[in-house]
């Protein structure tokens, strides 16, 4: 490999063909470990890809510093790498070096004048437990190492389990291309209440799959998927032009109403993000104020920068923005001050404990007079109880939104229910 002076991929197989061959002759044992560093790509975008360059190659050096003269460490690409471990026959014995690997990476890395601390995602597959080709126990290693990154646990071995949930998501991934493709996806509409008016204020557009087998999913079941894979654009391009076609239809009727639409921080990485939002608006021939983006405080806080400028530009085109899950993230005053945003929605998990925590009460409080002291709107989410409902408005929060008001509907149902309380 050119930038750390690592065996690359192809000499991994070549060593791994050995080993196996020399392992069915001799009946020996050994552990395959892939490992992938978190959060590389936050690096190179806040840092710049000499930086990344340089944290690539503090990582090899690290790694080949801990490891025996007969291990091999391979860079098989990107923030990826590849240690075989001959004579390791067990699972203890590979954490045991995945741990001593871990811990190594841990130790902070002077990048420019920043010390960046390094975390990394392990996965292990044993020789012959866990396959005795070389495809198959890449596979496996691999499967191992994003099981641990997906939950957070720094290592793992592999269990067949993780094959078969690999599958199950790969199929569930082919199903969605061909769902968003073929428009099975549909949209149910929550309403936001005026707490001063009592006047419904808005809606927000939720994403449902109607899947042939698994039934009707929420999007917990596979945005996360979407957002992993290429297909977080095409989903969220989708539901835009839905929620748009929709917000045009009610404006027809006379009875216009602003739709507010979920967006990743995957979409604010799209240089083109913005440009899409304003075709797709000109296509439906809808009203740009008719349509509200959300994004998630965990999301804008990400990259800050790249997030101020998509949202200015958004706020230029027309869209208004919305700041979701306030809270639970960690922006600054001065940092909200430079956000075109029009909204924040408090986290529901504020506002569905304030009739038994006063903290959350007084976190609640803080939001709402926050927020109108930087000029916006605030809504608070997840009311399900007329008491907090009338706790929000004696708090001088603006809208609110949740079950205690109504549930997600499809379209026909959401303009009964407004009908009914108009």
């Amino acid at each position: 490999d050119p930038l750390t002076g690592l065996p690359n991929r192809i000499l991994l197989q070549d060593r791994l063909l050995q080993v196996i061959r020399a392992g069915r002759r001799e009946a020996a044992s050994f552990a395959l470990m892939i490992l992938d560093i978190d959060g590389f790509k936050d690096v190179n975008d806040s840092l710049g890809h000499q930086a990344g360059d340089h944290l690539l190659q503090e990582v090899a050096t690290r790694l080949v510093s801990r490891l025996r003269q007969s291990d091999t460490a391979v860079r098989l690409g990107g923030d990826e790498f590849a240690i075989l471990l001959p004579g390791v026959a067990h699972g203890a014995g590979a954490e045991k070096v995945a741990r001593k690997l871990l811990r190594t990476l841990e130790e902070p890395v002077v990048l420019g004048d920043r010390r960046v601390s390094v975390t990394a995602s392990c996965g292990v597959a044993l020789f012959p437990a866990h396959g005795d080709e070389v495809g198959v126990l890449l596979r496996h290693a691999d499967r191992a190492m994003y099981e641990a990154k997906r939950g957070r646990r720094g290592f793992l071995v592999f269990t067949p389990a993780m094959d078969e949930e690999g599958d199950n998501r790969l199929r569930l991934q082919v199903d969605l291309e061909q769902a968003i493709g073929h428009g099975d996806l549909v949209l149910h509409y929550q309403p936001t209440i005026d707490l001063v008016t009592g006047k419904i204020s808005g809606a927000e557009a939720l994403v449902r799959w109607q899947h042939p087998v698994l039934g009707m999913l929420p999007p917990a079941q596979f945005v996360p998927l979407a957002e992993r894979t290429h297909l977080m654009g095409p989903l969220t391009f989708y539901v835009l032009r839905l929620a748009a076609t929709q917000a045009r239809a009610w404006a027809e009727q006379a009875r216009p109403l602003p739709i507010a639409v979920n967006v990743s921080a995957v979409n604010l990485d799209d240089n083109e993000f913005v440009e899409s939002v304003g075709r797709i608006l000109q296509d439906a021939g809808v009203a740009s104020e008719l349509i509200e983006l959300e994004v998630t405080e965990t999301a804008l806080m990400r990259d800050p920068e790249r997030a101020q400028a998509a949202i200015q530009a958004l706020s230029e085109l027309g869209v208004r923005v919305a700041i979701d899950d306030f809270g639970t993230g960690y922006s600054s005053m001065t940092y909200l001050r430079k956000l075109a945003v029009a909204k924040i929605k408090i986290d529901k998990s504020f506002v569905m404990d304030m009739g038994v925590s006063r903290n959350d009460s007084v976190i609640v409080r803080s939001i709402v007079d926050l927020g109108h002291s930087l000029g916006l709107k605030v809504v608070g989410e997840g009311v399900e109880t007329a008491e907090a409902m009338a706790v929000l408005a004696s708090l001088g929060c603006d809208y609110a939104q949740g079950f205690h008001l109504a549930r997600p509907m499809d379209a026909p149902a959401f303009d009964r229910w407004r009908q009914e309380h108009a």
